[in-house]
């Protein structure tokens, strides 16, 4: 488990590292996803997305066809996702290669699957991050985190779209092997904090995105003390992180 610890550690850190390079990016290039990305309704709307897509993927898992969802996500996903990372730093022919190249390692060559993980995470968190305020980001992320837990402890059907991602070789998740276990960590639990972390770097300040990080992360590592534990309520701890950054700026 400490091996997995340093794991989620690395992981952590690079995701947000380049999401935040990469956010910079799209901040001065003003990207946006979302429109009035600022207004708290937006945290609701998005929880509402999140049930529909949830009740869609057990309906795949259901029929035996949620392959073809990893398959959009394995290779669609990871070129749209390679392609606007790459659009920040280079042409757009340039971009269109780079991502095709990623979709050939991806199908190739099997261990490049840790790395397409990293490649969707830092993405969707950067782009995300930008679009969205950090008030939306933390009214999501506390509708998540109740959801989290009513889906682990109750209802147990996230056990079930986690079992079925990596039976399936999906990029939804982190996966660690430790001799004959493998320790799963869904993706939504770095990017979830990863998005606060870009937002308040960029609405507020370097301190208290620091301190926004370093809580979520070490609610996550608590999170790693259970079998099973819904990790978004620990990782949802980078917002007492922020507002005790906040406090300390205004002081």
């Amino acid at each position: 488990m400490e091996k997995f610890k340093y794991y989620l550690i690395i992981n952590y850190c690079l995701v947000q590292v380049c999401a935040l390079v990469l956010a910079q990016r799209f901040w001065r290039a003003e990207v946006t996803l979302i429109e009035s990305g600022d207004e708290p309704s937006v945290s609701v709307l998005l929880f509402g997305l999140v049930l529909l897509a949830t009740l869609f993927v057990l309906l795949l898992i259901k029929f035996k066809l949620s392959f073809l969802l990893y398959y959009f996500t394995e290779y669609v996903g990871l070129f749209v996702i390679t392609f606007v990372i790459c659009t920040a730093f280079t042409t757009f022919y340039v971009s269109a290669l780079i991502g095709v190249v990623a979709v050939f390692l991806r199908y190739f060559i099997k261990e490049f699957k840790k790395i397409s993980v990293i490649i969707l995470a830092v993405g969707i968190s950067s782009l995300l991050g930008v679009s969205l305020g950090v008030i939306p980001i933390i009214g999501f992320l506390l509708l998540l985190s109740v959801y989290d837990i009513l889906a682990v402890r109750k209802t147990k059907h996230m056990q079930v779209i986690a079992e079925d991602a990596y039976s399936q070789g999906g990029s939804q998740i982190f996966t660690f092997d430790i001799q004959e276990e493998t320790i799963v960590l869904g993706s939504a639990d770095i990017i979830l904090p990863s998005m606060l972390v870009v937002s308040v770097f960029l609405h507020y300040s370097a301190l208290e995105a620091f301190m926004t990080s370093v809580f979520a992360l070490a609610g996550l590592l608590l999170a790693t003390r259970q079998r099973e534990a819904p990790a978004l309520p620990y990782a949802s701890l980078g917002i007492i992180g922020f507002l005790i950054g906040y406090l300390i700026q205004a002081f």
